[in-house]
């Protein structure tokens, strides 16, 4: 995985004749086999100039800076959040800028080239205004006297929603958009569903500095809470109610709707059907494929996994999986000949990430989780969507336990649809390095899909 570096977006006045404007192109060589591309657009503003520096790599763009400075043919610039700073001797004769990005102390030449121009990814489908429906996009929900939900409503301009749908987001920290690789999603399912007739709330995750000590059952208890204060709202008073959720969404909430009687549908999309471990494990063999490794070597690491996982799953609390894993993993690396260790990463150093993972409240829940607990008292109308191509959550297992664990109703649908990936992108390869290669967020099917459920679903 790239180290992430943080740019920046910032104003400063000129102070030298020659002005290095347009866009410019360099790379940060992290190691001798990986690099990272920073592009810089300066453009003149009046008296002022801005600059733009993106990371193509990381589909990052358009950040600030805390300072800056132009003079002498010297250009400099710093983010004192991020401990990143860049200074470089601009010059017009080469068209260059020949330069120091410094981040944590650590130095990175970076040498910036001329270029024709600055390609930023298209997201066709993210919502552009007018919209033709309310919107309430600072709505908070206190707790202890401090914001810890904030999100947005929309609703129909006639005032009479068909029902609230509530969206809950993966794993991983999401804002209320869902926005990776510069795609919303939430964003596009809000603005269609909106445009049906639906109020739909879709909220930020909570704030980063309490977020990191929570678990999936705490975020379907916020969901609850939303639910309980949307209940009251005069927008949303007496109608129905449903729950949204992808991937660890659809997790939550049926985890959500299994302790209350008044959600009355839920949608999953990519949801998780089978013990979260075996999820895992899914996905240990998918990283290892995407690393180079055969189909011969993909199985030890499997079944590495698999009595990792096992021995976490059946410790009392975190400090007895940790000594347990400890003792694993020493007696795993004295049958490993020193090949099998360099190839597996088998070092002191991945030790201890391994029991950071599970210091994780997060993860050390997340592990011992199966589904099936949940979906068996969600009795209510449910729909099951996930895409062939997803190689985080593997449809069929998955759709297949979720089909088999909830309880029949007649609305009930469990849908595999091809060529899809996780994020439900019409996709080639599935794999999560094409995410923000593809210029759709959303496959037109899956609104329409649930669009069409949701109206029988109403009748």
């Amino acid at each position: 995985m790239k180290k992430k570096f943080f740019l920046f977006f910032l104003f400063t006045p000129f102070f030298s004749h020659s002005q290095p404007l347009g866009t410019w192109k360099g790379y940060i060589k992290l190691s001798a086999k990986d690099s990272l591309a920073l592009v810089l657009t300066i453009e003149k503003q009046e008296d002022s100039i801005s600059m733009e520096l993106d990371s193509p790599d990381q589909y990052v763009f358009h950040k600030q800076a805390t300072s800056s400075s132009y003079q002498n043919d010297t250009l400099a610039f710093a983010v004192k959040s991020w401990s990143a700073s860049y200074s470089g001797a601009y010059s017009d004769e080469k068209q260059l800028i020949n330069g120091v990005f410094t981040q944590y102390k650590q130095d990175f030449p970076l040498v910036l080239y001329k270029e024709e121009g600055r390609i930023i990814p298209q997201r066709p489908q993210t919502p552009q205004p007018p919209f033709p429906y309310n919107i309430d996009e600072d709505i908070a929900y206190i707790e202890n006297k401090i914001p810890v939900v904030r999100g947005t409503l929309t609703w129909p301009s006639d005032g009479k929603p068909k029902a609230l749908v509530i969206l809950i987001s993966g794993s991983g920290w999401q804002d209320r958009d869902e926005t990776m690789f510069l795609h919303k999603p939430f964003f596009v399912i809000a603005d269609y569903l909106t445009r049906q007739g639906y109020a739909v709330f879709r909220y930020d995750d909570l704030p980063p500095a309490k977020y990191r000590t929570t678990t999936t059952q705490d975020f379907a208890f916020y969901a609850g809470m939303i639910i309980d204060s949307l209940k009251n709202d005069e927008r949303c008073i007496g109608i129905p109610i449903g729950l949204l959720g992808h991937s660890e969404g659809g997790l939550i909430a049926a985890m959500c709707a299994s302790k209350r009687n008044d959600v009355e549908f839920i949608v999953s999309l990519a949801g998780v059907g089978i013990p979260l471990s075996d999820l895992l494990v899914y996905q240990a063999g998918i990283a290892a494929a995407q690393a180079g490794f055969s189909e011969t070597e993909i199985e030890p690491v499997k079944k590495m996994n698999v009595e990792f996982y096992q021995l976490v799953k059946k410790s009392a609390n975190q400090q007895k999986a940790v000594a347990a894993v400890d003792k694993w993993f020493h007696k795993t690396v004295s049958t490993m000949s020193n090949e099998e260790r360099e190839r597996y990463q088998f070092t002191n150093n991945k030790l201890l990430e391994i029991k950071q993972l599970i210091l994780n409240n997060w993860m050390y829940a997340l592990i011992k989780y199966d589904p099936a607990v949940y979906l068996k008292k969600c009795k209510l109308p449910f729909l099951a969507l996930n895409g062939n191509l997803d190689r985080q959550v593997e449809s069929k297992p998955n759709l297949s336990a979720i089909e088999k664990n909830i309880p029949k109703n007649s609305h009930n649908r469990f849908i595999e649809l091809p060529g899809l990936n996780h994020l439900f992108q019409t996709a080639t390869t599935g794999y999560m390095n094409e995410y923000g290669q593809l210029e759709e967020t959303l496959s037109p099917e899956v609104l329409e899909i649930v669009k069409e459920w949701l109206e029988k679903v109403r009748r």
